[in-house]
């Protein structure tokens, strides 16, 4: 079911009677392939979408293929063109060019009514006259009122919300109110589930908790999902793949923890939890030299001299207080000082300055329990880089 909103409805406006309309049948239906081949491969297949207004392109040919039953992130910086991907899929808005496939059949000019997407939003859109359970039952029209009254029953224990059925909008919390647009969406069993920026309205420990939640209940519902985010944390923690973009293209896409530790570029490193990277030199031996230091990454390289980026995320950073260069596992090469360090409840960081690689270097350093790192401004310590944890990014 779409959000009212997606049907032409104010978000806050009064359920209008008798909208038969626009709701949507209860039963599941497949939809039924054309002779036509689609030109992308996926259950939901985005092909060459391209998107303008105006003179400014939003994207710019954007190929995506979502298997069934995949959980996929768009995660990106605002103004990257992640949103305005998520209203071409739901319908709300017309691609400039490109089309959009939904089990083999050309859905670029359906209308969202039909495509039977449920569209989560930030803002929730629930109808604040009518109560959780009605808010919930909105969508199921054709459906007989018992069927309707167990459906609503068993969707509102999925998301928690049992005792909830006739409270108000009104009466209930940011996150609870989330849940009660999720059981919604989901009532008339979409093709997908579309979710845009669902947890960016509440505070961190409801975002922490609904994650899980979020995930069980597609999981459980066996929903193909697509969300919208700029929460890293949210992206790497619920999806089963991530699509990084970056003005109006896919950066890069794979599953959480590919993308994580192989960026390919330097937007990818930076954007994805933060990363040493520095310039460098490939050495006609394939060792790579950066600074007075030659490092030897595990992934191989092709032969030739050429400029890279290396970099080594802040936590894969091996470190000792010990300055005396025969400490054991630690590059005697790599001598560091600390400049600043910053407490972050889980962890410290810590900036360095290491000569060697005539460049400054962050150093993550977990703190179990809240113990203080014993590390403090000024004090030396010996670092090594490990060559498993070290990336290199090609051209300058």
């Amino acid at each position: 079911m779409l959000a009212p909103n997606t049907l032409g409805l104010e978000p806050n406006a009064p359920a209008p009677p008798g909208h038969a309309a626009t709701a949507m049948p209860t039963a599941v239906v497949t939809p039924q392939p054309t002779p036509a081949t689609p030109p992308s491969a996926g259950w939901l297949g985005i092909r060459g979408v391209g998107k303008r207004f105006g003179k400014q392109a939003v994207l710019d040919g954007v190929d995506l293929a979502i298997e069934q039953g995949e959980f996929v992130a768009l995660l990106g910086p605002s103004g990257c063109g992640k949103t305005t991907l998520l209203r071409i899929l739901c319908g709300i808005e017309t691609p400039s060019s490109g089309s959009v496939w939904l089990g083999g059949r050309d859905i670029t000019a359906e209308p969202p009514a039909l495509r039977r997407f449920g569209v989560v939003f930030q803002s929730y859109a629930l109808f604040p006259n009518l109560s959780v359970a009605q808010n919930v039952a909105y969508g199921l029209t054709g459906v007989d009122a018992m069927h309707r009254r167990q459906l609503v029953t068993e969707l509102l224990q999925m998301v928690g919300l049992a005792g909830h059925a006739d409270k108000h909008p009104a009466q209930l919390s940011g996150g609870q109110q989330q849940r009660v647009a999720l059981a919604r969406a989901l009532a008339p069993g979409p093709n997908v589930l579309l979710l845009d920026e669902p947890l960016s309205a509440l505070d961190a420990q409801v975002r922490a908790g609904l994650r899980g939640e979020i995930l069980r209940i597609c999981r459980q519902m066996r929903v193909t999902t697509v969300m919208v985010t700029h929460d890293q944390d949210e992206a790497l923690s619920m999806a089963d793949r991530v699509v990084l973009m970056h003005r109006g293209r896919i950066e890069q896409q794979g599953a959480p923890q590919q993308l994580y530790a192989r960026p390919r570029s330097h937007f990818a490193a930076e954007f994805l939890g933060g990363m040493n990277l520095w310039p460098g030199r490939v050495r006609p031996d394939g060792r790579v030299q950066v600074g007075a230091v030659s490092l030897s990454p595990s992934a191989g390289l092709q032969p030739g001299v050429r400029p890279v980026h290396v970099g080594i995320r802040p936590e894969a950073v091996r470190w000792a207080p010990d300055p005396r260069p025969g400490a054991p596992n630690l590059d005697p090469r790599l001598a560091a000082c600390v400049r600043w360090s910053v407490f972050h409840g889980s962890h410290y960081d810590l900036g360095l300055e290491c000569p060697a690689l005539d460049a400054d270097l962050l150093l993550r350093v977990p703190t179990p329990g809240g113990a203080r790192v014993p590390l403090k401004p000024g004090d030396a310590l010996r670092l090594t880089l490990p060559a498993e944890a070290l990336v290199v990014i090609e051209g300058t």
